[in-house]
């Protein structure tokens, strides 16, 4: 995929390649919050295991909690690339609209810099780097239960 921004391509379009590659570029990645909750559980099926049958039930109540929990949650650790782009377009909408915020109001002519200049802007500027990432985050964990790591 080219980062070179055509006319026709719409402002969404151009949010979501312009924040996977900032996530590529900064190697970003992306842990699901269920995974946390899944750890707790296996140590907590390991506890009551070794509870109930001293150091055999350790190992068992932790394997199978782990079994249990391995089933459910696949994918725990993503690429802020993997999630954008397997992101609905509803929560595109919101994430540019929140993106384009900070943008407008920080790099001036945003809107007619291609794809690769404002990211060439935003890698490069520390402090612009920290708020889109920060804004970034924000918005994956209130929308998507996820975390940035």
């Amino acid at each position: 995929m080219s980062l070179y921004s055509t006319p026709s391509t719409s402002t969404t379009e151009k949010t979501a390649l312009l924040v996977s590659k900032l996530g590529e570029l900064k190697q970003i990645r992306v842990l699901d919050v269920n995974t946390l909750i899944g750890g707790l559980l296996v140590g907590a099926g390991a506890a009551v295991g070794g509870l109930l049958l001293g150091p055999r039930g350790l190992a068992m109540g932790g394997m199978m909690a782990a079994t249990a929990v391995g089933t459910v949650g696949q994918n725990i650790i993503l690429t802020l690339a993997d999630v954008i782009r397997n992101m609905d377009w509803n929560r595109k909408e919101r994430l540019t609209s929140l993106i384009w915020k900070i943008i407008s109001t920080l790099i001036k002519g945003a809107a007619v810099l291609s794809v690769s200049a404002l990211l060439e802007k935003i890698v490069t500027d520390p402090k612009l780097l920290s708020i889109v990432k920060g804004a970034v985050g924000k918005f994956l964990s209130g929308e998507m239960n996820l975390l940035m790591i």
